[in-house]
């Protein structure tokens, strides 16, 4: 039987832990991680299982030929996640390239910037990426690190845009390469997690008989009302904001003045 491969392609705290949680639990979508992010995925596994070779040396072939084999499901099916800021050094590689041409590819997207931004913002400050590192740390220091979070405007308005190019980069990429995606949605998994993840099981060819459903997730949303109240206070400040009211209501453009 042919492998069957396909590639998530998203930005940070898009829900992406979430949707491969999702997808794993049918048995049949493999077990999508984040096979090219060196720190938490390429070096460790290379050190478990001996894959280095001399000068810190590793075989791009020989590492994708393990892992795919080690997170595929039983009817051939191999899945991955990646951001682009990952994809992008490895896309010199001819192996990375031939597993790409041969892979179907979404595109997981949070409609929210704002909100997508903020919850960077706050992982960034607690180092808490997922809500097992949260619970985790909640049980070992008896407190909720997100209690020390302070609004920071600059560095959210950073974050969005990061994530923007970090976007626009997946769409010339799509672009270049005239992939044909399916664009899903993070607030749409939310809502129906079984119909999204069986759209994606339809779009890689993939027959799966199974209700997914988020309570048998192990992710769960980390969002709460701090990150609603920082969300909320970086609209109400932004110029952008079509109810603001600006006291400067007077432009020049073009050496024109342009009065309210």
């Amino acid at each position: 039987m042919d492998k069957k491969t396909y590639v998530i392609c998203t930005t940070a705290r898009s829900g992406s832990n979430l949707l491969c949680d999702l997808l794993a639990s049918s048995k049949m979508m493999g077990n999508p991680k984040e096979v090219l992010n060196v720190d938490s995925m390429l070096r460790p596994y290379c050190e478990k299982n001996g894959l280095f070779e001399q000068n810190s040396q590793v075989s791009m072939t020989t590492y994708l030929d393990h892992i795919v084999n080690s997170l595929s499901s039983k009817n051939n099916v191999f899945g991955m996640k990646a951001l682009f800021d990952q994809l992008e050094p490895f896309l010199r590689l001819e192996a990375v390239k031939e597993l790409l041409q041969t892979s179907k590819f979404i595109w997981l997207v949070r409609r929210d910037l704002v909100a997508q931004a903020v919850s960077m913002y706050i992982a960034r400050v607690t180092n808490e990426w997922t809500s097992m590192n949260e619970k985790q740390n909640q049980e070992k220091e008896n407190k909720s690190r997100r209690d020390d979070v302070q609004y920071d405007r600059d560095k959210i308005n950073h974050f969005m845009e990061y994530l923007t190019q970090q976007n626009l980069k997946l769409l010339d990429f799509f672009a270049i390469n005239q992939i044909d995606y399916l664009q899903v949605y993070y607030e749409d998994i939310l809502v129906n997690p079984n119909q999204i993840c069986q759209e994606i099981c339809k779009f890689c060819d993939v027959e799966v008989e199974h209700e997914f459903s988020i309570d048998s997730a192990s992710f769960k949303k980390q969002g709460n009302e701090l990150n609603e109240k920082l969300a909320t206070k970086f609209r109400q400040e932004s110029s952008l904001n079509l109810s603001v009211q600006l006291q400067d209501t007077e432009i020049n453009l073009r050496e024109i003045t342009i009065i309210k």
